[in-house]
């Protein structure tokens, strides 16, 4: 998977809502199961990471979007779907730049748009590497 996350930190100010991010995560995959193929999409995160100020940080991530799966399946009977995502993490926070490690449980469906629609459930494990601009 292909992805850039474009985040957005909540104000600082405030105490509750100063260790939530919002992100938008572009993105395209390929799928090599069951048989060669693309996906492309767009997900919005909110995501919260540990209060603490110390290198290693745990997160949680939930979002939902859109994604168009290039793969014909029993499953989804359209290629335009929607994305739901929870996903669990560490970072390694660095002076300009975070390393994270983060595992993704997804579930696409086309929300009832056409039968049939039981929809996919997968998991990710993810590896990015962030900097800021």
């Amino acid at each position: 998977m292909l992805a850039t996350d474009l985040s957005y930190l909540y104000n600082q100010d405030n105490r509750f809502w100063k260790h939530f991010q919002f992100q938008l995560e572009p993105f395209i995959s390929y799928v090599s199961s069951p048989d060669d193929s693309s996906e492309v999409g767009c997900v919005f995160f909110l995501k919260s990471a540990a209060p603490w100020d110390f290198p290693l940080k745990p997160y949680i991530r939930v979002g939902s979007g859109v994604i168009l799966v290039m793969q014909e399946s029993e499953e989804l009977s359209t290629v335009f779907n929607f994305a739901s995502q929870l996903a669990g993490g560490i970072s390694w926070v660095l002076p300009k730049m975070n390393i994270s490690l983060e595992y993704r449980r997804r579930h696409i469906s086309n929300a009832g748009i056409k039968e049939p629609n039981e929809g996919i459930d997968d998991s990710i494990w993810a590896l990015g590497i962030e900097g800021r601009f």
